[in-house]
């Protein structure tokens, strides 16, 4: 959920798209993108990331990439 309580969905798979996700939601330390053990870390930081901008805001920091 974004910070007005909407809504973005993502799905990253491939490891160059889920780069540009990372790098465009200014993330950084992630643990590997295949590490299912750690995928709830991982869900966490997104989600504490999206909560920082609205959804409008996240349009315009998506707009014309591949994430």
């Amino acid at each position: 959920m974004t910070k007005d309580a909407k809504y973005v969905a993502i799905g990253a798979i491939e490891a160059k798209f889920f780069e540009e996700l990372v790098q465009r939601l200014g993330l950084s330390g992630l643990p590997p993108q295949n590490d299912r053990a750690r995928w709830p870390e991982m869900r966490e930081a997104f989600t504490n990331a999206f909560r920082q901008k609205t959804r409008e805001e996240w349009v315009k920091v998506f707009e014309g990439s591949d994430a």
